[in-house]
């Protein structure tokens, strides 16, 4: 996809800002394709341009808090809202109760074998 007009980096930012700050539910992909650049190209030139990244971070920031805050609210289907939450990292399982249940198994296990071996 060609880009409507190129872009220049802090242009990019000051775009992505605005769109952070307008859009009813930030979308990155949504953004791309309003200003005419493929996603996967925004993220590569995010990877060279620390500014920007921030930029794209923000729009996926802004998209976290809305969706949390109108699942709380009733005011999203909870069930859109989890299945999006879930795209951009959340898991029904914090990672670190995980990894704690994860050495309680294996402290229970090396217990266990230390009986069955006696």
């Amino acid at each position: 996809m060609a880009p409507k007009r190129k872009m220049g980096v802090a242009e990019l930012v000051a775009a992505a800002n605005q769109y952070a700050d307008t859009a009813p539910i930030p979308i990155v992909k949504e953004f791309a394709m309003q200003v005419g650049y493929p996603y996967t190209y925004l993220y590569e030139l995010a990877a060279k341009h620390p500014t920007f990244y921030e930029a794209l971070r923000r729009i996926v920031d802004m998209k976290e808090i809305i969706l949390e805050k109108g699942a709380l609210t009733g005011e999203l289907d909870r069930s859109m809202a989890i299945f999006s939450l879930k795209q951009i990292g959340w898991r029904d399982q914090p990672q670190e109760n995980k990894q704690n249940d994860d050495k309680l198994d294996e402290l229970l296990r090396s217990i266990t074998d230390a009986a069955n071996n006696q």
